[in-house]
């Protein structure tokens, strides 16, 4: 078996990158044509999981649109701080990657909460490239989690801290998952 020790998830979502891990089970193969021997086709595997932000509705309690959103900052409180990737040989791709985890969590942040984060005109993601929080995947039944939001509405900039928990499910190695953010003014 292999083993990839992730000692400390970095806390800012733009210092996050993701892992690509390959496996290949086999004898390889001789290509005749090219007359070259030893290929190997390798399976690839990213075993990290992504989550990003995308700008939703935002209305007045009246359900006319808020004209101006900023979000300054999005905080994930309660992710996995670290664990041990480990890699064994398998039949097929399935089961080849399990991730080792212990009861230490984290927060994890985009943005520092003083300029507005950049929003995509077309697919409304938050953040633009950096916008993905790249973690270790988890169990939302085990280890629930918090998101906050910084918003600031309307000319005004008025504060309206956005909050929620998700305490079912899991965030899947490999898989993207995309929360839209939808707000009525009360």
């Amino acid at each position: 078996a292999q083993m990839l020790e992730y000692s400390a998830v970095p806390t800012s979502a733009s210092a996050q990158t993701d892992i690509l891990m390959g496996f290949y089970k086999g004898s390889g193969e001789y290509d005749s044509t090219l007359k070259k021997g030893g290929i190997a086709k390798i399976t690839f595997y990213h075993p990290l999981t992504a989550i990003r932000f995308k700008l939703g509705d935002f209305k007045e309690s009246d359900s006319s649109p808020i004209s101006t959103i900023v979000i300054k900052k999005i905080t994930i409180k309660g992710v996995h701080a670290n664990g041990t990737l480990t890699m064994t040989a398998a039949a097929n791709t399935s089961g080849i990657f399990s991730w080792a985890v212990n009861d230490e969590v984290t927060d994890v942040t985009l943005g520092d909460g003083t300029s507005g984060l950049s929003v995509d005109s077309s697919t409304e993601i938050i953040g633009g490239e950096d916008g993905a929080f790249i973690i270790i995947p988890q169990s939302l039944s085990a280890y629930p989690v918090s998101f906050l939001v910084d918003a600031y509405l309307g000319d005004s900039a008025e504060y309206a801290p956005l909050i929620a928990t998700i305490s079912s499910g899991a965030w899947e190695a490999g898989k993207t998952y995309t929360y839209t953010l939808n707000h009525t003014k009360e």
